[in-house]
C-alpha cells in the first residue's frame, strides 16, 4: 500500500521527531489547542535528508490531549500544505503532522521544521501514489485514497484520537472542542 508500518521505537531510538513537544494544557477559554510554539528542526532519515518513518514516539511527541491532526501530500501540493500549516499555527495548534508522500516534499517540510513523517519506504523515496499532481479519479488518486485508510489505522493503533484532514482544507477555528463534545463525530 506504500505507507510504512508504525514503529514502536522508544526514547533514544532513531524515530525521534525532534519537533515541538506537546503541551497538555488548555488555554483560558478551555480550548484544546496546543499553544503557539516555535518550530524546532525535525530529525531526518539521515540517509536521504527526508523525514523519519512514522513511529508511536513521533505521534505522541506532537499529541495534545492524546489528539493529533494529520494531513498528507506529495511535492505537487506543497503550497497547499504550507497554507494548511500556517492556518493551524495561527490558531495556536501544535499537535499536527504532515505525511510526506515523496522525498521532495519531505525535504521541504524538514527544512522548514514542520513536523512530518515519510509515507514511503525510505529506499524508494516516494509512495505508490507518486509525486505528481493526483488527478481526480485516476489510478494514483485511488491509491492515495487507500493510503488514507492505512494512515488512519497507524494513528489509531498508536492509541491516539485523530483528525484526518485533506491538505486543501483550511481549518479556520478551534474544531477540537466540537469533537470532544461529540466523540461519535
Amino acid at each position: 500500500d506504500g505507507v510504512g508500518k508504525v514503529s514502536t521505537e522508544t526514547a533514544g531510538d532513531k524515530g525521534d521527531a525532534g519537533s515541538a513537544a506537546s503541551a497538555d494544557s488548555t488555554d483560558d477559554t478551555g480550548s484544546l489547542l496546543g499553544g503557539r510554539k516555535q518550530r524546532n528542526s525535525t530529525s531526518t532519515d539521515t540517509l536521504y535528508g527526508g523525514p523519519p518513518q512514522m513511529s508511536v514516539k513521533l505521534a505522541h511527541s506532537v499529541a495534545v490531549h492524546n489528539t493529533v491532526i494529520v494531513t498528507w501530500a506529495n511535492f505537487a501540493l506543497l503550497d497547499f500544505i504550507l497554507s494548511w500549516v500556517e492556518h493551524l499555527e495561527k490558531l495556536g495548534y501544535s499537535n499536527f503532522l504532515v505525511g510526506a508522500m515523496d522525498l521532495d516534499i519531505g525535504k521541504a517540510l524538514v527544512s522548514q521544521g514542520i513536523p512530518c513523517f515519510a509515507m514511503y519506504p525510505i529506499e524508494v523515496q516516494q509512495s505508490d501514489a507518486g509525486s505528481t499532481h493526483l488527478a481526480w479519479g485516476g489510478e494514483s488518486f485511488h491509491k492515495m485514497g487507500r493510503q488514507k485508510i492505512t494512515l488512519a489505522s497507524m494513528f489509531l493503533d498508536a492509541k491516539l484520537s485523530l483528525l484526518l484532514v485533506d491538505g486543501d482544507v483550511a481549518i479556520l477555528g478551534d474544531v477540537l472542542p466540537y469533537f470532544a463534545r461529540y466523540p461519535e463525530a
